[in-house]
């Protein structure tokens, strides 16, 4: 093969072979950039037209197509880094935030994807790069296709549909699939539905169920919701991000310590509290202090204190009530709060027995956090995340029609919690 194409592209090194071509680093000496340049058959320009008709961040850029004889090359942005697939086999299975997170960049891609009426029909951790800047793009459009547009039975076998393996329609539902299996892999390491054969991976997508992923967490709950062989059943795209949204931004799994405390202290000590502060924390008993934030800190919220206690950070509208199981942290616009409780024993067991003593709610999880115990359950149109850990027990309430927007503010709040 020539070493220049086009007398401009001077090709470098082979970075990929994917199932439609072959990709090559190559170096735009117009331009004076480096390039990815993609090798397909001759008549194969699809994939350029789909990935050129979508304006997205996590969608390679297309910069020019070349065509000679019975080959084309695709000329595109050269991502640098590793696809999820390389970066499981050499450091092994990710956490579940971190799963997550790419869970939704992808999912993003996807819902743009289907936004123009096409499909991906070829999702797999091989096919989704992480690039060193942080982006998650998702690549190889090679396979795809207008939504019900017969294609026949073309894809990866551990990550094809099952109604793709039986040659049904394929829908949006087939990429969420495809979704929920490269997420399995990503946290177990390896893919729900893999087999030795290929043959072998598409009868197990068709009858087998497959081994619960041990290592999810509170991704179990999206992956199990994608793949569900019925179709109809299936999550969708809205409810998944919700789901990703709800593990990226969980209680945090450590609580800073009282270390940084001192410092903070002195930082705010020579702030002077205005007569408006002081009217509206006029509930603040003798052994407790309220500080305005430091200096460069997020404005709106103040610094609670307890006395020999731990500290935290509070939006400034809030209000505070003392009650027989703890503190109070009220939104009242929002009917949303914070409760704050001094607790002793095992944290574990003394959710796992609360929730014995509660029948009628209902458990979303209950399970073991680094040093405590989280228990996540709705109840009466309203949903509860309370943690235990060092000897405090953190318990938060918002409606359950909107919990993921509220999480994140609770979130940002929690993680001002030190001890």
């Amino acid at each position: 093969m020539e070493d220049r194409l086009e007398g401009r592209y001077r090709l470098l090194s082979v970075v990929g072979h994917g199932g439609m071509g072959t990709v090559w680093r190559a170096c735009d000496e117009l331009l004076e950039r480096d390039v990815a340049i993609k090798e397909v058959p001759g008549q194969v320009v699809g994939e350029a037209r789909a990935t050129a008709r979508l304006d997205h961040p996590g969608v390679v850029t297309v910069h020019d197509v070349l065509a000679s004889g019975d080959r084309t090359w695709i000329v595109m942005e050269l991502i640098r880094g590793s696809s999820l697939q390389q970066v499981i086999d050499r450091d092994g299975p990710l956490a579940p935030r971190r799963v997550a997170e790419i869970g939704c960049q992808v999912l993003s891609v996807l819902c743009a994807v289907h936004a123009l009426g096409m499909l991906h029909r070829d999702v797999k951790p091989s096919n989704v790069l992480l690039s060193a800047d942080g982006r998650v793009v998702l690549t190889d459009f090679g396979l795809a296709s207008l939504q019900g547009e017969k294609t026949g039975l073309e894809g990866s076998p551990a990550y094809i549909s099952p109604e793709q393996a039986r040659g049904d329609e394929v829908t949006e539902a087939s990429d969420l699939w495809a979704l929920g299996a490269l997420l399995y892999t990503a946290v177990e390491g390896r893919s729900p539905f893999g087999r030795s054969e290929a043959l072998a991976s598409l009868l197990a997508v068709l009858i087998d169920e497959y081994q619960p992923p041990r290592q999810a967490g509170p991704l179990r709950q999206v992956i199990d919701g994608l793949l569900r062989k019925d179709v109809d059943s299936r999550l969708g795209a809205e409810d998944a991000a919700e789901l990703l949204d709800r593990v990226r931004f969980e209680l945090p799994r450590r609580r800073p310590r009282a270390g940084a405390m001192a410092t903070v202290a002195a930082l705010v000590a020579i702030v002077v509290m205005g007569g408006a502060w002081s009217a509206r924390w006029s509930s603040v008993g003798s052994g407790e202090t309220v500080l305005l934030r430091p200096t460069g800190a997020t404005a709106g919220t103040v610094t609670y204190r307890e006395d020999a206690g731990y500290a935290i950070d509070i939006p400034a509208g809030w209000t505070r009530a003392v009650k027989a199981d703890g503190i109070y942290w009220q939104d009242r616009g929002m009917n949303r709060f914070l409760r704050i409780s001094r607790v002793t024993g095992d944290p574990l067991a003394a959710l796992q027995a609360a929730q014995k003593r509660s029948p009628g709610l209902h458990s979303i999880r209950l399970e073991a956090s680094d040093g405590g115990a989280e228990w996540e359950y709705t109840s009466a149109g309203m949903h509860s995340l309370e943690t235990r850990a060092d000897g405090y027990d953190l318990l938060v309430v918002a409606p359950d029609a909107r919990w993921t927007p509220h999480y994140r503010d609770f979130d940002t709040i929690l993680r001002t919690f030190r001890s």
